[in-house]
């Protein structure tokens, strides 16, 4: 042990800085905490080869016992760093250099999210039951970061109320921001409430959604049904998906120019007729399905 040099201090030095190199490179490289700890240990064993002397059995446990060592200190050494910097690793983007931080929780919903600034709660407007109104909020990275967001998705007791009509997804910039949509349409009276999981890299962003459903004035319809409004005089008795269908039409009419100006449709547009009066111009099976929403008035209504 004496004549290999293994414990000697230029020894150690090298097998140390070889190891934390190591750490370094496979850490940039994105190798995760287990291939992070294989490059921490393999750099020191290479430098051990080349640095120790003598032959045989006493050879080979010189270069295992500076490895260990050189590998115990790295990991002493960047363990405690993670530490103080709160879970932060100094050599990548995830919280720990070789094992996960106390106190941290990477991939969690609580996740790391101080880089977003978002509202902790949205309180939509008060809505008739079985009735829709939008509601919205907005993103944007905190301070100088910049922020990727895969999207959103919906949880919580009363979740089945709300729908997401916008994600907000991609990369955000300091200085720009972007919107996520929603309807909300309540199934009961009373205080309604979900929760939007915006997800993160390193985890995710729960905003908390909140509603308030009320009692309507009679619409003539069934529990669970509406007026489609096609037109100003439409009482026909949809279900909300079905009224948003129309509302949606009666756009697409406008934003595609969908009429020649002289009352009639562009190629391959129909009028819908859900009224005497509707001449909005939509797809033959946006036609079939207006008459048939007509059909089923009858059974819908609540007279």
């Amino acid at each position: 042990m004496r004549d290999s040099r293994a414990l000697g201090a230029i020894q150690l030095m090298l097998a140390v800085l070889a190891s934390v190199v190591g750490t370094v490179l496979t850490g940039f490289f994105d190798a995760g905490r287990p291939g992070t700890l294989v490059g921490a240990g393999i750099a020191p064993l290479i430098t051990a080869v080349f640095t120790t002397r003598g032959r045989g059995a006493s050879r080979g446990l010189s270069i295992v016992l500076l490895t260990a060592l050189a590998l115990l200190l790295t990991v002493s050494g960047f363990t405690i760093s993670d530490v103080l910097r709160d879970g932060e690793s100094p050599v990548a983007d995830r919280d720990g250099t070789f094992w996960k931080a106390p106190g941290s929780s990477s991939g969690s919903r609580s996740g790391n999210t101080s880089s977003l600034s978002a509202p902790d709660q949205v309180e939509c407007k008060a809505t008739e039951v079985h009735s829709t109104s939008d509601c919205r909020f907005g993103l944007e990275p905190a301070g100088t970061t910049t922020v990727s967001v895969s999207g959103a998705t919906l949880d919580g007791r009363d979740q089945d109320d709300f729908r997401i009509t916008k994600q907000c997804k991609g990369t955000l910039k300091p200085g720009t921001a972007c919107s996520i949509r929603l309807k909300f349409t309540p199934s009961a009276e009373g205080d309604r409430s979900a929760e939007v999981i915006v997800k993160l890299p390193n985890g995710s962003r729960v905003v908390g959604l909140v509603g308030q459903g009320i009692a309507g004035s009679s619409n003539g319809c069934r529990d669970g049904f509406e007026p489609r409004r096609a037109t100003a005089d439409d009482n026909v008795c949809v279900t909300s998906v079905e009224h948003e269908q129309a509302l949606q039409q009666n756009q697409a009419h406008q934003d595609e120019h969908r009429d020649r100006g002289d009352g009639s449709c562009v190629e391959g547009f129909v009028w819908r007729e859900a009224t005497s009066v509707d001449h909005i111009c939509v797809t033959p099976t946006e036609r079939d399905e207006a008459a048939q929403q007509n059909a089923k008035s009858s059974e819908r209504s609540a007279s």
